[in-house]
């Protein structure tokens, strides 16, 4: 196989060859350059230990980072663009389940493939040798399955991250998980607590966002029980009720993969009926009610969000949108404008498409609001087009204002400002200086 590299990855290939040193690129570039796709990093292994790979660039002009030296890695800047270089390794015993113990450097680039997490990364590839696959991993992408280096419960045991990352390769790329791997981490999901949040996080965001409907969502589930058990239990939830064909999970699923690809969407669709399982109730007829699930699922969110640290924007804009996703909110314009002072313009779309995928998961023979949310979107565009008055900053006066006024300084000023803005969304014309300055004296 031939494959068109660019410059700057030549140029790492021509510096450490003329010291005659082994080295190839390896890992994901190789497996995605075999699929079609744009690598998002070139990484490199090497027969030369960090010392000699930082001399070598220091000679050649090139600065370098020892970003992780203690493990062989290194990172050498071309025109600005950064390349990681490992030294071909073998790795000691994964004592925490996290990161070898011990590494010890070798000559043999077999060597350091053998330690790879699946056949697919482990290929390696030299524009004058071509591509090295020891373990059948061409060969597993022709067909669609991702398998792992030697025996899968070691592979995943060693370094439990393993595990996320199968679930999150299978998505990206539309590949099958091979059955010893599933079975694996069914039988062994308690090793999950080696594995840092910020890690699952991140694993959990490109598996949500690869842009491909979610597979292995069971398996997934199993994965996430320690951090969000309550999607494990939303499989055994039912929803015996006209307005839904799926139970909770299913239903929750259905809602992931019809909304938008931004990481807020997908995990408010993630989250939003998460707390069902607790507030199912059925009543004599045999249909099921979840009365309060929204304040539920909120809470839930919160604490998932945070546990998986999550940034405080992202928490706040989910948590926000679990609370209000279930809100019936009336086509008229005073009803858009009192959920607008509620949520804030910029999240009111977000609402809309988070109640489309919602209803797109329900019975759709039963039921389909989609009309009404056409409505509702055209007269939020009407409200904003024409600057009508939604939230405190558009009223016409303000609390000083009103301590002009002679009102005292206190909890009052707000009462009013708040009774002002009820009036102004009822009747509009009303948002005027003189108009709200003769309520305010009338009170």
């Amino acid at each position: 196989m031939k494959i068109h590299l660019p410059a700057n990855v030549l140029k790492v290939f021509e510096v450490v060859e003329e010291y005659d040193e082994e080295i190839f690129l390896v890992g994901g570039c190789v497996r995605d350059i075999y699929l079609g796709r744009v690598p998002k990093d070139y990484d490199f292994t090497s027969s030369a230990e960090p010392e000699k790979l930082i001399n070598i660039f220091k000679q050649k002009g090139f600065k370098t980072i020892p970003t992780g030296i203690d493990y062989g890695t290194i990172t050498v800047l071309i025109q600005g663009e950064p390349f990681e270089i490992t030294t071909f390794r073998s790795d000691g015993k994964y004592s925490d389940g996290r990161r070898p113990s011990e590494v010890e450097f070798s000559k043999d680039i077999d060597e350091d493939l053998k330690r790879r997490d699946f056949t697919m990364n482990a290929l390696a590839y030299n524009p004058k040798i071509g591509v090295i696959d020891n373990h059948g991993g061409i060969k597993d992408l022709e067909n669609g399955i991702i398998k792992a280096v030697g025996d899968p419960k070691q592979r995943l045991s060693e370094d439990f991250l393993r595990a996320f990352r199968a679930i999150r390769f299978a998505n990206q790329l539309s590949m099958k998980i091979e059955k010893d791997i599933k079975t694996t981490i069914e039988e062994h999901f308690e090793l999950v607590e080696n594995v840092s949040k910020e890690r699952i996080n991140e694993e959990l965001t490109k598996t949500l966002t690869s842009g491909n409907p979610l597979k292995y969502v069971r398996l997934l589930s199993v994965l996430l029980k320690d951090v969000l058990p309550e999607f494990y239990g939303s499989f055994e939830t039912p929803q015996n009720h006209p307005y839904h064909s799926y139970n909770v999970g299913e239903h929750t699923v259905k809602v992931i993969d019809s909304i938008d690809n931004k990481i807020e969407l997908k995990l408010t669709a993630l989250l939003h009926d998460m707390g069902k399982p607790e507030c199912r109730f059925t009543d004599e007829e045999g249909v099921d009610h979840f009365y309060g699930h929204h304040k539920a699922s909120e809470k839930i969110a919160e604490r998932f969000l945070k546990d998986l640290r999550y940034s405080n924007e992202i928490q706040t804009r989910v948590k926000t949108l679990v609370y209000y996703h279930d809100r019936q909110i009336e086509p008229t314009i005073k009803s858009v404008k009192r959920v607008l002072n509620q949520l804030g313009a910029d999240i009111f779309l977000d609402l809309l498409k988070m109640k489309r995928a919602d209803i797109k998961g329900q019975n759709l023979d039963y039921i389909d609001r989609s009309n009404d949310l056409d409505l509702l979107k055209e007269i939020y565009e009407e409200i904003l087009e024409e600057n009508q008055c939604f939230s405190l900053k558009d009223l016409a006066i303000n609390g000083r204002d009103v301590l002009d006024l002679g009102v005292e300084k206190g909890k009052k000023i707000g009462i009013i400002l708040d009774l002002l803005l009820e009036k102004v969304i009822d009747e509009p014309e009303l948002n005027n200086k003189e108009s709200l300055i003769k309520i305010v004296k009338s009170l």
